[in-house]
């Protein structure tokens, strides 16, 4: 914790690094289910815990962005960056400082069992993979995907082209 934040899990050498998920709490261990569940379509994807955010700040600029940048040696195509998507399973208020993308409570809770609440709104590896998924298709880098049994990832263009290299 002295830090704020640290790499739980890097990125997979053998896949496209194109998601850095980041969270605190338990949601961190839902992150990196959903990592396994993105790498098993080939998408590669770094775990970032961040327990706090003050500390986080508090360090250089380079170990802060050392968080979110690929790692050096990539074959990536320049300027492509990985989606920075945070997860928290209440208010996504103040995450812009770090992600794109914010998977959060955009309502008020609900009442229930925690994994009946947690399906409900969408705090389930499946359901943040496809939801990242969706993220990088909007953003051009993939023209198809699919999670789950006999899962891929299509991705489109010169990232296309830079997957097929690794």
């Amino acid at each position: 914790v002295a830090r704020g934040g640290y790499i739980l899990s890097d990125f997979d050498p053998a896949l496209a690094p194109a998601i850095v998920l980041a969270a605190s709490g338990t949601e961190v261990e839902t992150c990196a289910e959903a990592r396994a569940v993105l790498g098993a379509v080939g998408v590669g994807v770094r775990v970032v815990s961040m327990p706090c955010w003050e500390l986080f700040e508090e360090q250089d600029a380079k170990y802060r962005s050392s968080m979110w940048e690929l790692p050096e040696g990539h074959s990536m195509p320049a300027g492509f960056k990985p989606l920075r998507v945070y997860v928290e399973a209440s208010a996504t208020l103040g995450f812009h400082r770090y992600a794109e993308v914010h998977i959060g409570m955009t309502t008020f809770g609900a009442s229930g069992p925690a994994n009946q609440v947690r399906k409900h709104f969408g705090f389930e590896k499946n359901a943040i993979a496809n939801r990242v998924l969706e993220a990088l298709k909007e953003r051009g880098h993939v023209l198809s995907y699919r999670v789950g049994r006999f899962g891929f990832c299509r991705f489109k263009g010169s990232l296309a082209a830079a997957v097929s290299a690794q």
